[in-house]
Order: structure tokens, then C-alpha cells, then sequence
């Protein structure tokens, strides 16, 4: 028995020996900290979490990402319409970084979404983010032995990461601007500029509940805490929303109200509560019903939409939440 437990023991040893040296082969622990700080902050984007070498250059596609989901735990932009810029890549953390001003293009109409980024390229749209929040700050890169390689039109951007403390040099005293960022080092660099914002007073980068035409925000609230369909969940869904394209939302929400009305009773939709998700488009909407006694009693649903040569066809089968009762 004693010889078992023994083997066991080395078995779980070996295994854990395993899991800690390939957790430390992607990334350096100088990162760890920023990295663990960033997803408590829900501020680290998808593209960079599971299993990614995190010592890996930084692709252009996963930089606008990470820094737009700064931006919108700073501000909430993540319900303006951002259209397609280039050819190719669709992707709404680019469109809207190119709507902001923060990226740009190539002459040729492209992106090119998987080209690594530039420490310099990296301080440009870092500052670009920070010009909108206020958090700007101007500096020197005189302090730099190669600061005469560093180009024009990135003196600004790197003189602000350095006086905001967000970047700096190496033992060497160079800045090297040419060589290409890494994605821990990224994550690093946003992690500072999270620090330098004094107030702290991130919001939900997907937040979606406000009062507007749809709806107020205690009904976005409940809609949202009372997802029908188990698999979606709150955070899943709000990201969801963000991807889906805004005109898409905007069609489908008309498509609905157009449909035939599935129940007498009061329904309130929005173009805020609809996403795709695979090849399906989904509506979260509330159905709200005057009882006998005259309380107001409500419940979401949600259906599933398929979209065919532009045209929706709304499902006639629903998802339900339970009845809650919401006044006298």
C-alpha cells in the first residue's frame, strides 16, 4: 500500500513539475503580475488568453484589441457604430480603433491584421488612447543613445509612454524602436497606463444598460440577469453583442418588429439585445403582462434568428425565464 502511495505521489509531483514549467514557458514572470492584474480587471482581450506564447511578437489585430478594451474599461464607446475600414479584415476592435483615430491603415486599403507591431508603432496608438482619455502627457526621448532613430511621427507617442512611465529604455540606454513589442510586453505597457489613470473607476468594457429609445437600464439589467438559454452567460453575451455588427442588429430588430406578434402582451426589444453567435443571430427581448389583480409581471425571452440572402427568419419557438413580479 505504502509503495502505492508512493508512486502516486510521484506521479502528481511530476505532472504539477510539468504544468508549472509549461505555464513559465509563456511567459516571464515579470509579466505575471500585469497579466494577473489585467484579467482581474477583465481589461486582457480573448485573443491573448489560453495557451499563447506570451514572449511571441504582438500581431496588430491582438494589439487593437487589447488596447480598445482598455479604452472602453475607461470610456464607453462599445455601442457606436464602427464601420469597416479595410480589405481585409473585418473585425470590430479594428474598425472602431481606426474610427477613434487610434490605428491606421496602409495605402493599399489593408490593415494586414497579422503583421507584428513596432515599440514605436506601440507608443503612437497607446498614446492615441490616452489623448482621448485626457491622460496624455508630453516628454522627452533625448534621454535615449538612439533617440535620433526613433521617427517623427512617433517622438510624441514614445515621449508620452516614457513621462507616463508606461515604457522605457533597456540596460543599454536605447529605446529601439524598430524592434517589434512582444504581447507580454504589451500587456505590461497596458498595465501601466491602467496605473497612471489615477481615478480608477474602470466600467464594464461591453456595458450595454443605459435609458434609451429601446429600453431603461433596470430593463437591459433584467433582461441580462435573466437569460433564458443556461450555455449564455452574462459576459458572454454583452461580448457577443459588441462583435456583432451594428447595422446587422439594427436590421434584424426591424425584421422583428415587423413579425407577427407571438403573444398579446406588451414586448420590448432592442437592437443592444441581439448577437450573432456561430452561423445563428439571437434576440434577447422582455415580455411584460398586467395579472387580474393588477400587478405587472415579466419575463425574457429569446429566439433565434437565421439569415438568409439578407433576409431574417425569426424562429416561432422561444426560450423563457420564469414570471417575476415587478410592481402592484
Amino acid at each position: 500500500m505504502k509503495k502505492i502511495l508512493c508512486l502516486l505521489l510521484c506521479i502528481l509531483i511530476f505532472f504539477s513539475s510539468g504544468n508549472i514549467f509549461s505555464y513559465a514557458q509563456v511567459m516571464d514572470e515579470w509579466a505575471r503580475p500585469a497579466y494577473k492584474n489585467l484579467i482581474d480587471k477583465k481589461i486582457l482581450p480573448d485573443v491573448l488568453m489560453g495557451e499563447k506564447n506570451l514572449k511571441d511578437s504582438i500581431t496588430r489585430l491582438e494589439f487593437s484589441h487589447l488596447i480598445i478594451t482598455y479604452l472602453l474599461s475607461n470610456k464607453n464607446y462599445n455601442l457606436i457604430s464602427a464601420k469597416k475600414e479595410y480589405s481585409d479584415v473585418n473585425d470590430t476592435f479594428v474598425n472602431l480603433a481606426s474610427n477613434l483615430n487610434i490605428t491606421t491603415g496602409y495605402t493599399d486599403g489593408t490593415f494586414k491584421p497579422n503583421m507584428n507591431i513596432t515599440r514605436s508603432e506601440a507608443a503612437v496608438i497607446a498614446n492615441n488612447v490616452e489623448i482621448l482619455l485626457g491622460t496624455s502627457k508630453n516628454g522627452t526621448i533625448n534621454n535615449f543613445k538612439d533617440y535620433k532613430f526613433i521617427p517623427n511621427w512617433a517622438e510624441k507617442g514614445v515621449g508620452s509612454m516614457v513621462a507616463i512611465g508606461a515604457m522605457s529604455g533597456y540596460p543599454n540606454k536605447n529605446f529601439m524602436p524598430s524592434k517589434n513589442i512582444s504581447r507580454q510586453e504589451a500587456i505590461v505597457l497596458v498595465d501601466k497606463l491602467l496605473k497612471n489613470n489615477k481615478s480608477n473607476n474602470l466600467i464594464d468594457a461591453f456595458n450595454i444598460s443605459k435609458n434609451d429609445e429601446y429600453m431603461n437600464k433596470v430593463q437591459y439589467d433584467f433582461a441580462l440577469s435573466n437569460i433564458p438559454m443556461s450555455k449564455y452567460k452574462i459576459d458572454t453575451v454583452k461580448h457577443n453583442i459588441f462583435l456583432t455588427d451594428i447595422e446587422k442588429r439594427h436590421k434584424i430588430y426591424n425584421d422583428f418588429k415587423k413579425f407577427v406578434p407571438f403573444s398579446n402582451n406588451e414586448i420590448l426589444v432592442s437592437p443592444n439585445l441581439i448577437f450573432d453567435d456561430v452561423n445563428l443571430s439571437y434576440i434577447i427581448g422582455i415580455e411584460i403582462k398586467k395579472t387580474l389583480n393588477g400587478k405587472l409581471d415579466q419575463r425574457v425571452f429569446m429566439v433565434k434568428v437565421y439569415t438568409d440572402n439578407n433576409k431574417s427568419k425569426i424562429e416561432s419557438e422561444k426560450e423563457y425565464s420564469p414570471w417575476f413580479t415587478v410592481s402592484k
